[in-house]
This record gives C-alpha cells, sequence and structure tokens, in this order.
C-alpha cells in the first residue's frame, strides 16, 4: 500500500472481511507500521452489524449506510470497491464515482474490482460491462487511469462455470436459479471442484484492458 495513504474507505464492504484481511496484512508486516483510519460504508444496516461485529477489535474505524457514495463530511486518501457494480445501474455508477472524487483528498486514489466481459451482458440482477466502460465513466468522472490488471481463471471459467456448474444447479432443487447458486456453494462438492479448476488456472493474470474474467483499475483523482 502506497506509503502516504493514512485513511481507507470499502465502500460497499459487506460484512467487513476485506477490511479485517488488508488491517491484518498490515499488522504483521514488518516494515509498515503506520497508522491507518478505516471506513466502511454499505447500503445495508444488516451488512453493518456484521462488519462491526468482524471488525470489532479494529481500532480507529468507522461504519456508514449509504447507499449513494460516502458521507461528505469525511474525506479519504483511498477508496476501494469490490464486486459492488455489477449491481447497480449506469446513472447510479455515474453518482458513486463523482461521490468518491469529492470524497478524496488531493491525488487520492480509487481501485475496483469488478466482473467484466468482451461486451455488455445485463442479466436480472446484474451488468457485465466492458472494461472500456469502466475507464470512460472513471475518466468523465475525473478520474486518471494508473494500472489495469485482467484477472482470468480461464480454466475456471471454460471448464467449470460454463458447463460442470450448470450440472450442479440443475440438479438442486430450489425455486429460482439464484438459489440454486447458492445452495450449490454450500456444497463441499462444489467447493472442491471449483477449487481445482481454479489452481488449473495459470497464468490468470493478464496486462490487457479487453477480455472476460475480474478487472482490477487503480485510479488517481484528477
Amino acid at each position: 500500500m502506497n506509503n502516504r495513504i493514512r485513511s481507507v474507505c470499502d465502500y460497499g464492504c459487506g460484512d467487513g472481511e476485506y477490511i479485517r484481511l488488508l488491517v491484518n496484512y498490515l499488522k504483521h508486516s514488518k516494515t509498515d507500521k503506520r497508522i491507518i483510519e478505516w471506513g466502511g460504508c454499505d447500503l445495508s444496516k444488516e451488512m453493518i452489524k456484521q462488519a462491526e461485529r468482524v471488525c470489532q477489535s479494529v481500532e480507529h474505524i468507522e461504519f456508514g449506510v449509504s447507499a449513494t457514495g460516502i458521507p461528505k463530511c469525511r474525506l479519504y486518501d483511498m477508496v476501494y470497491s469490490v464486486a459492488v457494480f455489477a449491481h447497480i445501474d449506469d446513472l447510479l455508477m455515474k453518482n458513486l464515482f463523482d461521490s468518491f472524487r469529492n470524497n478524496l483528498t488531493r491525488n487520492g486514489k480509487l481501485i475496483i474490482c469488478e466482473q467484466v466481459g468482451t461486451k455488455r451482458i445485463e442479466g436480472e440482477t446484474y451488468t457485465r460491462r466492458t472494461i472500456d466502460e469502466y475507464k470512460s465513466i472513471l475518466q468523465k468522472a475525473g478520474f486518471v487511469i494508473e494500472e489495469i490488471k485482467l484477472i482470468d481463471f480461464w480454466v475456471h471459467r471454460i471448464i467449470f462455470e460454463r458447463r460442470l456448474a450448470k450440472y450442479f444447479y440443475k440438479n438442486i432443487k430450489a425455486s429460482t436459479y439464484h438459489d440454486r447458486q447458492i445452495e450449490a456453494n454450500r456444497k463441499i462438492g462444489f467447493r472442491v471442484c471449483s477449487s481445482i479448476f481454479t489452481k488449473l488456472s495459470k497464468p490468470y493474470l493478464f496486462n490487457k484492458d479487453t477480455g472476460w474474467g475480474y478487472v482490477f483499475i487503480v485510479a488517481q483523482k484528477r
């Protein structure tokens, strides 16, 4: 983590697990002993309650509930968001990026990690955008793109996700496809199979700005 960064916000923090992992990483670092002020923001009050429990040992942390951005009274050196924008519409996403920019300190960093494809795909509960779409809206919101990485567990995607996982879903009794996916992820066999194909996916980190997988974008406030 950049040594200039002293305050960090997780937007869409969910149960707070990412914050906990980052705090533990820095705690066990032999060279990085700085004090970080942490923030967690989510639209769900229940998730925030869970995050407060998960992060109860974390010092210098503040949680808040918001579906429209970070409270205006707080500035951060870095904001990150993982798997949030695939579940919101274009207008709200634009408003969120504007909010992030307004709540970042000078030259502050925004990091996002989202599932992407080579073309835009919209489902009942998600929108999978292209990397170019994310680049465009970030630039329009006043950010400069610093780094792009594509994370693609390609063996997992081609063999497990497109074939084997669908077999699991088909044989699980639940009222909706989404519920079948949730139930499948609770099965040990499903998780073990998924893990095997994930490990077979090498290389999985690519320096390119198009493709299927998860894009990791680092942008700086202009």
